[in-house]
């Protein structure tokens, strides 16, 4: 009889054991469960906070690239609109000087049917001024010349490359929607 209650108590203890154990591992399951989904939600939490950081460092540079390209399109404006000035005005001092031997022939013709006298050295002087102004309507030509390249140059920086074009049209289009959103 002392066996069998023996036999009894050792049933009953590995029993105990046997659902200690079981509790033990439903206990761990469940942690196991809850730190899972609590890291779920921290990675949720860190995508949407990346999410919107990127958003607004999109939009921010988005901002910034509007501001340099207004900034640019200004800069090159102001550019040709000082070149164009300085062409006009290398014009208008090419035309002065052509002038300037038109009127020095008129005033040698002869006066009355007379050839008018002049000295050698105010002949001298003459050819040496009309010299003078040949060699400054020769530099003015090349300054000219070298603005207009210079002009052409600008021109075509201005003009965004057809593969910097599509990107532009992908910025514009991305601040319009960004506009609407907001």
């Amino acid at each position: 009889e002392l066996l069998q209650v023996i036999e009894n108590i050792k049933q009953l203890v590995i029993k105990e054991r046997q659902e200690k154990l079981a509790l033990e591992m439903t206990i761990r399951q469940e942690v196991c469960n809850e730190m899972m989904e609590m890291m779920q939600q921290q990675k949720s939490q860190f995508s949407e906070t990346m999410e919107d950081e990127r958003e607004l460092l999109e939009e921010m540079y988005d901002g910034r690239l509007e501001n340099l390209k207004d900034s640019l399109t200004n800069y090159y404006k102001r550019e040709l609109q000082e070149r164009d000035e300085q062409i006009e005005e290398l014009q208008a001092a090419l035309e002065e000087a052509k002038d300037v031997p038109d009127a020095l022939n008129t005033t040698s013709t002869k006066k009355d049917g007379v050839p008018l006298r002049r000295s050698k050295r105010l002949a001298t002087s003459d050819l040496s001024e009309i010299s003078k102004l040949k060699l400054d309507i020769a530099d003015l030509n090349a300054t000219l010349k070298s603005k207009n390249e210079e002009i052409e140059r600008l021109r075509m920086v201005c003009e965004p490359p057809s593969s910097a074009r599509t990107f532009t049209a992908d910025v514009d289009r991305k601040i319009q929607e960004g506009q609407k959103k907001s």
